[in-house]
């Protein structure tokens, strides 16, 4: 993606529910990609959007849903004891609270896209090719194919 670079996305501590797998930010721009990496079977996931009602994968309630999450998350590793004392953990949550500042301006300024990569397997275990889907607010995909 010329133009963009990847900014931080993961939360502080284990698990990655509640963020996304990868962000690119075009700096020039102000624009941000979103992906959400799918391999194997996997399918896309949901979660409680703003409104209390069950959101999928790659829409707008979904993405809201993430970023305020990631706007909390990043609140609490504020008071974590470990901030200001522990450098790499204090730098993870300085650059997560950068990226959320970028992801909120973003969205003001409706300069979000998602993309949803995909792998399947073939039946002897082998990779197949690599999809890259533009996610809509219609909640179809443009699949673009690419040979790995």
């Amino acid at each position: 993606m010329k133009g963009f670079k990847e900014i931080a996305s993961q939360l502080p501590g284990e698990g990655k529910q509640g963020q996304f797998d990868l962000i690119y930010y075009n700096e020039k721009t102000g624009q941000i990609i979103t992906v959400e990496a799918k391999g194997g079977g996997s399918t896309l996931g949901s979660r409680k959007g703003l409104d209390g009602r069950q959101v999928q994968q790659g829409t707008p309630e979904y993405r809201d849903s993430i970023i305020k999450n990631m706007r909390k998350k990043t609140q609490d590793a504020l008071d974590d004891d470990r901030y200001g004392n522990d450098k790499a953990f204090t730098k993870q949550v300085d650059d997560l609270a950068e990226t959320v500042d970028k992801l909120e301006d973003a969205k003001k300024d409706e300069l979000i896209s998602s993309k949803k990569v995909s792998q399947k397997l073939h039946k002897d275990g082998s990779l197949a090719k690599t999809k890259t889907s533009d996610f809509s607010n219609t909640y179809t995909e443009a699949e673009t194919e690419y040979n790995t």
